[in-house]
Order: C-alpha cells, then sequence, then structure tokens
C-alpha cells in the first residue's frame, strides 16, 4: 500500500473508565479504499466491527495495549465500528508504576485509568491540495 496511499491526517483518543465510542461510518474521509491504522495503548477495549448497514450483527474484537488494527477497503472503511466498553486494570505490568523512577510516575498513574488510541489514515486522495481547491471556489 506504500505506493498507493498517502496519510494525511491522525486522530488521537483518550478513553476513561465509562467512555465509549459510539457504532459510527467514517464518511468524512474521499478516500475510503485507503488503509487506517490504529494503533491501541494503555487499558484493553472491545471493539465492534460490523459491516455497510446497522442490519450486520457486529463481531466483537478485544484490542490489548500494543495491538495494531489495519482496516483497509471500502467494505472494511465504510463499516459501522465502534468502541462499547473499555476495560479498567488491564494496564500491562511494563507501563505500570512498579520502580522507582519518580519522572515516570505520573505518567504511569495517568496510564492506570487511560486507554489511547491512535490512528492514522488518508482523508483526500493522493496530490490533493485544499488550498488550490479554495482558490477555485473564491
Amino acid at each position: 500500500w506504500r505506493s498507493s496511499s498517502e496519510p494525511d491526517a491522525g486522530i488521537v483518543n483518550f478513553y476513561q473508565p465509562g467512555d465509549t465510542l459510539c457504532g459510527h461510518v467514517d464518511r468524512s474521509e474521499v478516500c475510503a479504499t485507503s488503509p487506517l491504522v490504529s494503533i491501541s495503548l494503555g487499558n484493553s477495549a472491545v471493539f465492534l466491527i460490523g459491516g455497510l448497514t446497522r442490519d450486520v450483527e457486529p463481531v466483537p474484537i478485544m484490542l490489548r495495549s500494543g495491538d495494531v488494527v489495519v482496516m483497509s477497503g471500502p467494505g472494511c472503511r465504510r463499516a459501522y465500528h465502534g468502541v462499547p466498553r473499555t476495560l479498567e486494570d488491564t494496564l500491562p505490568a511494563y507501563l505500570r508504576d512498579e520502580g522507582s523512577d519518580k519522572d515516570w510516575q505520573p505518567y504511569a498513574a495517568y496510564l492506570k485509568t487511560t486507554r489511547i488510541n491512535v490512528n492514522v489514515r488518508q482523508v483526500f486522495p493522493r496530490g490533493f491540495n485544499p488550498l488550490e481547491e479554495l482558490q477555485k471556489e473564491g
């Protein structure tokens, strides 16, 4: 995909206990065929992915810290998906505050209750220049 995709946007989602991401379809991206890469950090979560309509029963996937999901193709990129639940007390041992490093302690305390999701995607077609498009309209 390296030659056909050109990521131009990234999103970082922070989840605390009880936070969810309702089932939705990413409709703002013009490039639904380019892959979306999602990286999970911190506590685990349940990720649901369904079909192109809400009639398709979603499949649950457990996402743990360090997991990477690649959503590619229009059938996947336009599928309903969401995070109905984050799981408390699932932070991996290597991220917990078990050492004496005082610099790490504030981060470890934050991570104990947090799930972080970083995703990268291509929103616009390759070569798209938003400034050119605005100048055409103006």
